[in-house]
């Protein structure tokens, strides 16, 4: 446990190199007044960013050029270092300002939501434990996360010779990448710091998009309630349906469990996260927005194809509309 509160600030220092100051080398072309919007897009982009560069210097055989890639990021953001922090400061103030209830329901939610993953892949005194799907699914993760992190194209570590091509990969491929370049546990990246890295960004993506579409404090309750509890209602539908008491839900489904399907959550971050500079593209027909929301979504295949698939089908009505107007 000591060992894990030591590596936190190296992990939070990685996060913010690697992952948001990329993302807000870019957002900051785009001027965005709210430091809220500009906050969640800067942190999904760099996210999307790391796993795009990793896959592309990988298969180009040139992966050295990572530490060009966050060198290069850190000098050209130095200068504009507190004017980060300034953001950061706003968002924080914005959280304190907040409805009470809002709050208690988000900070419920999460705590929920991290509950089941947290835990895991931590040394207890009788070795290291793994709970629930994390023994299944997280471990075989943790292999792929490894894997990448030696060797690109990765082998599917349980068939030699078998290259690793499944379709949502981008979610390993991301934490593969932070393992290679900052040494960082593969336990610590996939059950600890992963989620709380998506976790707030997702419920923050479903307050902007709330105000954005016009509602107020109550939208924004029932938002943070349906998001976090609606899918573990469906025992009810179950109930009266078939008569019989089963909380048996699809992870894909159940906002509480969220992360014991962990390709779905970056997914669900990025998709939620695209669709604020899509809004705004609608709005204001710029184009640096439509390109921001087209290369997040773009990206979704890579974590999930299921949100890929949505996306692409989202798309293809919005340019049936438009072309209808």
């Amino acid at each position: 446990m000591v060992e894990f509160i030591l590596r936190v600030p190296l992990a939070l220092f990685a996060v913010f190199i690697s992952w948001y100051l990329p993302g807000a080398l870019w957002m900051r072309k785009l001027q965005l007044r709210s430091a809220g919007e500009h906050v969640v897009l800067s942190s999904v982009l760099g996210f999307v960013l790391w796993g795009l560069q990793g896959y592309m210097f990988g298969y180009l055989g040139l992966r050295q050029l990572t530490y060009l890639y966050v060198l290069g990021t850190f000098l050209f953001s130095y200068p504009h270092i507190m004017e980060e922090v300034q953001r950061w400061k706003s968002v924080v103030l914005g959280i304190m300002r907040a409805d009470r209830l809002l709050l208690i329901l988000c900070g419920v939610g999460l705590v929920g939501q991290l509950l089941a993953v947290l835990p895991s892949g931590l040394k207890y005194a009788d070795g290291i434990r793994f709970y629930q799907l994390n023994a299944f699914d997280g471990v075989m993760h943790l292999s792929y996360i490894q894997e990448i992190s030696k060797r690109f194209p990765p082998q599917e570590p349980g068939a030699a010779g078998l290259p690793l091509i499944n379709y949502h990969y981008w979610s390993n491929l991301v934490l593969g990448e932070m393992v290679r370049i900052w040494h960082l546990p593969p336990t610590m990246l996939y059950f600890q710091l992963l989620p709380l890295f998506i976790g707030p960004l997702i419920i923050a993506s479903i307050m902007i998009i709330m105000e954005l579409w016009g509602g107020g404090v109550r939208a924004k309750r029932w938002a943070a309630f349906f998001w976090f509890f609606g899918g573990n209602a469906v025992y009810l539908f179950v109930l009266f349906f078939h008569r019989r008491l089963d909380f048996t839900t699809a992870a894909i489904d159940n906002g509480m469990l969220q992360f014991l399907n962990m390709p779905a959550a970056p997914a669900k971050m990025i998709f939620l996260a695209s669709l604020i500079p899509l809004w705004r593209w609608f709005r204001t027909k710029r184009l640096s927005l439509g390109l921001l929301a087209a290369v997040l979504m773009s990206s979704l295949t890579g974590f999930k194809v299921y949100f890929g698939l949505f996306a692409a089908l989202g798309l293809v009505f919005l340019t049936i509309f438009l072309f209808r107007i």
